[in-house]
């Protein structure tokens, strides 16, 4: 057959090769590797049978790239024809321009594109999808997929504005007139993968899920082996995010025992690196089974090696590196981090420079080369920041620092800085990085904000006898910012995985079990410089996660029996909230027990009637004068009067709170329903309304939200309010207890209308709240300025 095909001269032969393709494509995509070695080998000699012709006869011309793009898909493993797959694809590209079929050309540059980027030559590949989108705006056909390469290009590079972009533009086109997806399966299984990426990429593994659940449904459902794998591969990403790593371990496994990765080197190698991420961490999660792992992690990131894909190589020999410096081989690691060329990917890229880093101090280098390490570091780390400066904003918020690596490429930093330069000098340029990363928050990219010095922060923020915390932990150490009026220090505390063992054994021990993470989270010269402090704020909870630091054990007193605490968003919050006008009248306004519209009660029946006595509304407010108070309870606890409470100096609401999980900012809270809605307010409506300075808030779970590591506090009720107006706001992540947080408000209004700040105001009702009771008091926090 291939003789008479390359032997016949009519018109008619593109047809007959058109129909033999058609035949060997379902060959090309087979799980059956044999079957794919046969089509490999016929689809070769064809090409190379009718090619001399091509230039001259157009349907064997358009045959010709058919059969390229067709022969594309097959692995590696089995390429037999005798020009490199990019030649074959560069020489199919220019002959579809000649024949000026928009549909194929932009089929070709798809998978040329895809093999420039495989191979590291991003910028030609860029180049040739951003041509083909160009010329080709009459393929519509092909857009979404030429548009879902680019965004799959865009995340590689670590381009999240232009992958978002991208993947926009590809939906829009795969969308029918009715707002459903019009029957292009693949396209559709890709971009769910896709969309996932994207997410997990800005530390959102919580909005990554349901993309990725939905594209390995429809990878099964078309039964491609290659769509399955690459399925597979974000699957486990998703894993190595939520640190389900025996779930991977198993699924990973599984696929490379059942051959289903036959002929698909590159995936197989990606998922031997994610089979050695999740063995290296459980090492440090599990040091009774360390060596057992790390050994199972050195032999997956050496297999991965032998990947023909340039960036997956150069990420196994970072790992690698990193192997042999945690286990004291510094010249092994030298070796694997001098070999190939760096990646272009920007976590890779930062890794490897942090790991510099890290074997520069550890084997002492001269200081010439720790400055030129620092340097690189330095670089890696802005070209990092660029890509979240540059990435859309999210109203649910980002997680820039939600994965250990980034945080480790900023704590080295520190590290370096401090070890270059002993003293203030190397302390005030760790902060200054702190600051540039800080600023990278939903909040302070919304107001503008620039870091303008030390000074500038100190006139806003600094107290003359408090101070500020700010943590930031890492895989290997972790650092600790103490700021006040006179002084900034930067001190070296325990990795946030020995942070981590100590918080979820007081979480399973109770209260009485924080010593052990208080010595961890307030090392000695931290506490003496507390002592001269009557405040302190704790600034980026996040990244630690929830630390009750009210309750942390400080010789004979907790520290919130003995400094006012209140939690910052972050720096540049602080600033934003300090330009905030205070109020100078202390008029105060309560919204208070709505009733519960049916539809809400119905949806959440465990909800009960909430009904405040008119006394008890009456001595919760009992220490301001008359002329400085209003009420709105039962039928007049609405959004409207809530509105109008802008005026005031202080916002006490007391209320249900809600909780939709299915959500992104998940709490809300209940208000008495009017013709319009429910009643129910999410942190969505709160941002839309003006609000006084300072919000009370009895409600249940107001601090709930998902986890947004290196945020600025915008996923939950207390940072709606924020961004609403309030300075300050005083909410509790847990259920509240109805009478002794009345209770407990009751004496905090006192201490407020005394003139007392918040936190002081709170610690203080705390106090007293002991006193009269002699019990705990229902824990409460203060967000924003003290």
């Amino acid at each position: 057959m291939l003789a008479a095909l390359a032997g016949a001269a009519s018109a008619q032969d593109g047809t007959a090769l058109s129909r033999r393709l058609v035949e060997l494509r379902p060959l090309v995509a087979a799980s059956d590797p044999l079957a794919a070695l046969v089509a490999s080998e016929e689809l070769a000699q064809l090409l190379d049978a009718i090619r001399p012709r091509t230039a001259e006869e157009a349907e064997l011309a358009f045959a010709y790239v058919e059969g390229a793009v067709v022969l594309s898909g097959i692995p590696s493993a089995h390429w037999t024809h005798p020009l490199p797959r990019i030649e074959l694809l560069e020489d199919a590209h220019s002959v579809a321009k000649r024949l000026g079929d928009h549909e194929l050309r932009a089929n070709v540059a798809r998978q040329l594109a895809t093999c420039l980027r495989d191979s590291g030559r991003r910028g030609e590949a860029r180049a040739i999808l951003d041509e083909t989108l160009e010329a080709c705006t009459r393929a519509r056909g092909m857009r979404p997929f030429l548009l879902l390469s680019l965004a799959d290009l865009a995340l590689h590079e670590g381009d999240l504005a232009e992958a978002g972009r991208a993947l926009d533009e590809a939906e829009d086109g795969l969308l029918d007139g009715d707002g459903g997806f019009a029957p292009h399966r693949t396209a559709r299984c890709t971009l769910h993968g896709l969309r996932g990426w994207l997410e997990l990429y800005r530390g959102l593994p919580d909005r990554a899920a349901p993309h990725l659940t939905r594209e390995r449904e429809l990878a099964r459902e078309l039964g491609d082996p290659r769509l399955v794998a690459a399925a597979l591969v974000r699957f486990a990403d998703l894993c190595l995010a939520t640190r389900r790593f025996r779930t991977l371990e198993t699924q990973i496994e599984s696929a490379l025992r059942s051959g289903t990765l036959e002929g698909l080197p590159d995936t197989r190698s990606l998922l031997l690196l994610q089979l050695g991420k999740a063995a290296s961490t459980r090492a440090r999660r599990e040091p009774e089974s360390g060596s057992e792992l790390r050994a199972k992690a050195r032999d997956a990131f050496e297999r991965a090696l032998a990947s023909p894909l340039h960036d997956i190589a150069v990420e196994a020999r970072v790992w690698l590196a990193e192997l042999a410096l945690g286990e004291g081989r510094p010249e092994e690691a030298a070796h694997w981090l001098a070999e190939p060329a760096g990646s272009d990917e920007p976590e890779t890229l930062a890794l490897a420079a942090a790991l510099r880093a890290e074997l520069a101090v550890a084997r002492g280098d001269s200081e010439e080369r720790l400055r030129g390490a620092f340097a690189e570091l330095q670089s890696a780390v802005e070209r990092f920041r660029e890509t979240w400066r540059a990435s859309p904003r999210r109203r649910g918020g980002s997680a820039f620092l939600h994965y250990t690596g980034r945080r480790r490429m900023l704590n080295e930093l520190f590290r370096l800085s401090m070890h270059l330069d002993p003293g203030e000098r190397g302390v005030l340029r760790a902060f200054d990085e702190l600051m540039a990363v800080q600023a990278l928050g939903t909040t302070a990219r919304e107001s503008g904000y620039r870091y303008a010095g030390l000074a500038e922060l100190r006139r806003a923020l600094a107290e003359p006898d408090g101070g500020y915390l700010a943590y930031v932990p890492g895989p290997e150490r972790s650092y600790v910012f103490t700021l006040d009026a006179d002084l900034v220090l930067c001190t070296e505390i325990a990795s946030s995985f020995d942070l981590r063992v100590a918080r979820e054994d007081a979480a399973a021990r109770g209260v009485t079990a924080l010593g052990p993470l208080a010595d961890l989270l307030l090392p000695q010269s931290v506490r003496e410089r507390m002592s001269g402090w009557t405040s302190c704020t704790i600034v980026g909870i996040d990244l630690l996660g929830y630390v009750p630091f009210e309750n942390l054990p400080v010789g004979s007193e907790t520290l919130g029996e003995r400094w006012s605490v209140s939690y910052l968003p972050s720096f540049p919050v602080g600033e934003l909230l300090a330009s905030r006008p205070v109020g100078s009248r202390w008029d105060v306004v309560l919204v208070a027990a709505p009733p519960i519209a049916p539809s809400v009660a119905e949806r959440l029946p465990r909800m009960g009637s909430f009904d405040l006595d008119p006394a008890e509304a009456r001595a919760l407010l009992d220490a301001y004068p008359d002329d400085r108070k209003r009420f709105h309870t039962g039928e007049g606890a609405t959004r409207e009067n809530l509105a109008r409470a802008s005026d005031a100096a202080v916002l006490q609401l007391v209320t249900h709170g809600v909780y939709a999980a299915e959500r992104e900012r998940p709490a809300g809270f209940v208000l008495a329903p009017s013709e319009e809605t429910d009643g129910v307010l999410w942190c969505e409506d709160v941002e839309e309304m003006a609000v006084p300075p300072l919000v009370v808030l009895a409600v249940c779970g107001t601090g709930r939200g998902p986890r947004r590591r290196g945020e600025d506090g915008v996923a939950d009720l207390g940072g709606a309010f924020l961004r609403a107006g309030a300075r300050t706001v005083i909410l509790s992540a847990g259920r509240v207890e109805y009478e002794p947080t009345l209770a407990l408000f009751g004496l905090l209004h006192a201490e407020l209308a005394k003139g007392a700040r918040p936190a002081a105001a709170l610690r203080d009702a705390r106090s007293a709240f002991r006193e009269r009771r002699r019990n705990e008091p229902p824990l409460f926090h203060v967000v924003g300025l003290p």
